[in-house]
């Protein structure tokens, strides 16, 4: 960033401790039958046709 703000840092702090305080959490995964792993994702990369840039926020 070439203009970072106390805020920013502030930000970057918070992940930070974020980051430290679950790192006993972990995804596990185990060999099963499903072969395609599911995904879901809450965005709109295109929903004005002129920019392709989001319009749901």
């Amino acid at each position: 960033m070439h203009d970072p703000k106390d805020e920013h840092m502030n930000a970057l702090k918070r992940i930070i401790r974020y980051v430290k305080g679950t790192l006993h959490l972990g995804l596990h995964l185990y060999p099963s039958s499903v072969a395609d792993p599911v995904s879901y994702i809450d965005a709109d990369w295109g929903g004005c046709p002129d920019t392709r840039r989001s319009t749901s926020g």
